[in-house]
């Protein structure tokens, strides 16, 4: 490239910035299992930081499978409501669904892995 978009002035400096896709990349350099993450931060920012911001961010990916998860649900709670399940027992039977669906998904990544 003539410019480097990532540097600050725009300046390529000597150094070679290579933007392809990832069949182009495969075919360039023959690696098929790797896993790239690229940020870019100011003159100051640690490695410390940086795990900050990917915590968080897996945290709150995890609250927001949990919220998408109860709110995809909501038709099923009010039904066990309506046909008389207290706040204990509904909370109760959603506790226990929760733990069958993630032993469940256990098990059959276990059984998947015995088998390869």
């Amino acid at each position: 490239m003539k410019n480097d978009p990532f540097s600050d002035n725009g300046m390529t400096n000597g150094k070679i910035t290579l933007i392809s896709s990832s069949d182009t990349f495969v075919r360039l350099t023959g690696e098929e299992n790797y896993a790239l993450i690229m940020v870019q931060t100011a003159s100051g920012v640690t490695d410390e930081n940086v795990q900050a911001i990917i915590a968080l961010v897996t945290v709150l990916n995890i609250v927001n499978s949990i919220s998408m998860s109860v709110s995809a649900r909501m038709k099923q709670y009010g039904a066990m409501r309506a046909v008389g399940m207290g706040k204990r027992q509904s909370a109760s039977a959603i506790c226990r669904l929760q733990k069958q669906s993630t032993s469940c998904n256990l098990k059959w990544k276990n059984n998947k892995r015995k088998r390869s």
